[in-house]
């Protein structure tokens, strides 16, 4: 039988394989792999590029693309055991074997980083926040279309969000993200205004050009529908840029000109369309951030996930669950979360908050049953809808 190089080139040929798989694998056996870590380094990459920050060896043994498995489990974790190429979170390597996740170091340390900052902002004491002017009283707020006993997501998630340091606002369209933007900002400058302090540096950000443009588009749209006084109106952001911009990334380095030693100004950070972040320009945003920033999210945990490796949006508000939260936080919330569920999810749940009343279709039309059973993984029932 062909050796593994051999093998790979076959499957490159075949275009079974990537040309990139068939150079590490190579690498690898230059540099002491056996044949079963070469096999794994490439599955690695192939990982990665399927959009994944790891290996699941417990999901999918490695194999050279066409063929079954390589070795079984038992051999795989002895060949990985033994090698100079692998280590563990406490002795870095070219591989990175964490449990039963087998990690390409570079995204090992994404990962890794990323943790710790986000740890870092969830670990910061929650700031106290007057809920008067988010409630029905408050006037900032329609509660026109919610009922007694229901909760409003919208002006809970400004809740949240004014709260602490982190928060993910994620919903559909027509949910009401940029609304609820909106009347943060709001709150945000005319806090400052009444506290004589100086007014927040607001940036507003988007993975790409065109969703950066939408962005403006929006809030530009919802300042017109909006009662504000011109002072408050003059102070919101009418510019957002991309995220590549924002972190000083040019077209000819992926390493940005601001990080931790160089952070970007901003005192609020809003990014919308955050499910399209990869784990990597994630860590890089989090990571330029200011210690005493905010980092608000928007987007829609169940669409548009991101090209490159790692869906950290959809990742965290799996962590975090649906709309439950702490006992702590629905008491500082007051009549605000009144309804809300109690949470066992642990830290994350207090910084999502999912956005659950389309306000362009009801719940119970077709399209919006439609939404539901594909974000609930429902096919049966959403290729029957689909055909009603």
């Amino acid at each position: 039988m062909n050796g593994v190089r051999e093998r790979f080139e076959l499957a490159v040929d075949a275009h079974r394989a990537e040309s990139l798989e068939l150079a590490l694998a190579d690498w690898s056996l230059r540099h002491g792999a056996s044949p079963a870590v070469a096999v794994a380094f490439a599955a690695c990459l192939r990982a990665v590029n399927e959009g994944h920050s790891c290996l699941d060896l417990a999901a999918s043994p490695p194999a050279i693309p066409g063929e079954p498995a390589f070795c079984s489990r038992d051999e795989l974790h002895d060949a990985l055991a033994h090698s100079a190429l692998v280590g563990d979170p406490g002795r870095p390597r070219p591989l990175i074997l964490d449990g039963q996740r087998l990690y390409l170091h570079r995204y090992w340390s994404y990962e890794t980083r990323l943790a710790d900052r986000l740890r870092a902002m969830l670990l910061a004491p929650p700031e106290p926040v007057e809920t008067g002017p988010l409630l029905p009283d408050g006037g900032l707020f329609d509660y026109d279309w919610v009922t007694t006993g229901e909760t409003h997501w919208q002006a809970v998630a400004a809740f949240v969000a004014l709260r602490h340091r982190l928060a993910v606002i994620s919903g559909g369209p027509g949910t009401g993200k940029t609304y609820t933007v909106l009347r943060l900002l709001r709150l945000l400058i005319e806090d400052a205004a009444r506290k004589h302090a100086p007014l927040p540096l607001i940036r507003l950000a988007a993975p790409t050009g065109k969703a950066a443009a939408r962005m403006v588009e929006s809030i530009l749209g919802g300042l017109a529908r909006m009662s504000i006084a011109p002072e408050v109106a003059t102070q919101i952001p009418r510019e957002a840029m991309t995220l590549h911009r924002l972190l000083g990334i040019g077209f000819s380095s992926t390493q940005p000109g601001h990080d931790a030693g160089n952070p970007v100004a901003a005192d609020v950070v809003i990014v919308d369309e955050a499910s399209m972040i990869d784990l990597p320009l994630m860590t890089k945003l989090i990571e330029a951030l200011p210690a005493h920033a905010r980092l608000i999210l928007l987007g829609d945990r169940y669409q548009l996930a991101s090209v490159e490796s790692g869906s950290v949006l959809s990742e965290i508000c799996a962590a975090a669950g649906i709309n439950a939260f702490s006992r702590s936080q629905r008491e500082a919330g007051h009549a605000l979360l009144e309804f809300t569920d109690v949470s066992s999810a642990g830290g994350l749940a207090d910084h999502v908050v999912t956005l659950q009343t389309s306000h362009r279709f009801r719940s119970d039309s077709a399209i919006g049953q439609l939404a539901a059973a594909i974000n609930a993984g429902k096919s049966d029932a959403a290729v029957a809808i689909g055909k009603a």
